[in-house]
């Protein structure tokens, strides 16, 4: 197993980095181990047993962040994130997250009876909710930094329903579950004027294609350059920490004025043919 870089957060304070890139500082395994050291900027282990690497740093809550990535030629390799750990030496006793092919994301209760995420009345919401999270292959990163969700639990049936509506990923993506619906009661707004005339800088921009320099699986995009929406309708841009965003949402009023000014067009195009 191999580790880049392991964070810790508390709400009051900045990350605290659990790995500083170039040596094994702060973890203590509590086994026998064949290989535990830094290189090349990655954490790497090896044992024979099941052994348990310490981190000295306490906290209390705490958000962590890591990216891993698991041996290849072990089918059966099984490893995770410990968390809420007690015990001096040897085995402790806590929670772990899983982090293998058969139950990534799981909870195990270590020296506290086995599994406590999923039971067996979950296991088809588990299915859903870790398909595609985890890739044996590649390096993996806890992605979602939050969800807000509005769920419920059956105490008589032991069933949880659950529903993500809100969650932010670390990659920068978001997903909403239902409606985004922005305030634009027009008792709200002042110097109210039309946009009038949009076609012409409408057909300035052009659509990309296009891949994140950071992103190592290069996913194809399909979106717009703030540099050239900026050119023709710069309310639309903004700029924070020298990268510039685009408003969307905005581009809305601007796609509906021109498409009533090409009708006009259209319109007087077929009574010319008429006449």
């Amino acid at each position: 197993m191999a580790i880049t870089s392991v964070g810790m957060s508390q709400t009051t304070k900045d990350w605290v980095s659990l790995f500083d890139g170039k040596s094994t500082a702060n973890w203590t395994p509590r086994a026998e181990v064949e290989l535990f050291e830094a290189k090349n900027g990655e954490l790497h282990l090896f044992s024979k047993r099941n052994v348990w690497v310490i981190s000295k740093q306490k906290m209390k809550n705490f958000e962590v962040e890591c990216e891993v990535i698991i041996p290849q030629d072990y089918q059966g390799f099984n490893s995770g994130l410990g968390f809420r750990l007690s015990g001096g030496d040897g085995k402790p006793k806590g929670y772990q997250c899983e982090i293998d092919r058969a139950k990534p994301a799981g909870i195990y209760g270590i020296g506290m009876g086995g599994w406590l995420y999923p039971n067996k009345s979950l296991q088809a919401e588990y299915q859903k909710r870790t398909q595609g999270l985890f890739i044996a292959d590649q390096w993996n990163q806890n992605n979602r930094a939050f969800v807000i969700g509005n769920g419920s639990y059956d105490v008589d049936n032991d069933q949880l329903t659950r529903s993500d509506a809100f969650t932010v990923w670390f990659n920068g993506d978001a997903t909403l579950a239902g409606n985004l619906n922005i305030n634009s009661d027009a008792r709200l707004k002042a110097n109210i004027v039309s946009l009038g005339s949009t076609l012409a800088k409408l057909l300035q921009i052009d659509g990309k294609s296009y891949t994140m320099k950071k992103d190592e699986s290069e996913k194809q995009k399909i979106g717009l350059l703030a540099q050239d929406i900026e050119k023709v309708f710069p309310e639309l841009v903004s700029e924070s920490n020298g990268i510039k965003s685009v408003n969307y949402q905005g581009l809305v009023p601007v796609l509906i004025n021109a498409l009533k000014e090409q009708e006009e067009r259209i319109k007087r195009l077929e009574e010319l043919l008429l006449d």
